[in-house]
């Protein structure tokens, strides 16, 4: 039910976008910039076709092949210690172990 609801969302940003000047402007600058077929002149979210053809399987394949603790980062904030800290995040430390990543690299 979430993703659907994640899907429609992203869906109607990109219909949204489209009738946006400024977002219009941005979409033509990347592909002028970087030309249509590079990487960088994609919408990040994808397309409507995309977004529909997204599976659950999709989104855990994507994590296990790109998501690692070597690759994290936390900032937490609030008036709690250094320990406490370390201490609420223990159990995911345990759990989520560490694996190689390779990130590709652009054109």
């Amino acid at each position: 039910t979430e993703l659907a609801l994640a899907k429609a969302a992203v869906t109607a940003q990109i219909a949204d976008a489209r009738s946006n000047p400024e977002a219009l402007a941005r979409r033509v600058t990347d592909v002028v910039s970087y030309g249509a077929d590079h990487v960088l002149a994609r919408d990040i979210r994808g397309t409507p076709a995309s977004i529909a053809a997204l599976t659950m399987d999709d989104l855990k394949a994507f994590a296990a092949r790109t998501l690692s603790p070597t690759l994290a980062r936390y900032r937490v904030t609030g008036a709690l210690s250094q320990a406490e800290a370390r201490a609420a995040l223990a159990p995911l430390a345990a759990a989520w172990q560490p694996r190689p990543v390779t990130i590709p690299g652009l054109a």
